[in-house]
């Protein structure tokens, strides 16, 4: 079973916080976050890791192939948002070679290209 593991972006503090939901409110990241809730952009980890052993969370911005995405809960998956395309795609065949390189809060530019 997969740990449940969430981020937070905090857009006016430029602030990223990470905690499990298995310790949401005895940590202390976790219990400022929720209370202060409407302040924060939520990201759930996928349970998948990247070539180099990286978690890998909703709406971080990988290189699949040379080519920059970002992953996105599609339906009833993660899949692989890429700029071009209307429709992402799965990532099962692209898990091999996905590596994280930032994600849509901290590095808005990588999905400028």
């Amino acid at each position: 079973m997969r740990e449940i593991k969430f981020r937070a972006w905090n857009e006016n503090k430029k602030q990223m916080l990470e905690f499990s939901i298995d310790n949401l409110f005895n940590d202390r990241y976790g219990t400022f976050v929720l209370e202060n809730r409407g302040e924060w952009v939520f990201m759930q980890y996928t349970g998948l890791k990247d070539k180099n052993g990286v978690e890998v969370y909703d709406r971080d911005a990988l290189l699949v192939n040379g080519e920059i995405c970002y992953i996105v809960w599609a339906d009833t998956e993660w899949a692989l948002k890429f700029q071009c395309e209307e429709t992402p795609q799965s990532i099962i065949p692209n898990l091999i070679t996905i590596e994280v390189i930032g994600n849509i809060y901290q590095n808005p530019e990588l999905l400028e290209k």
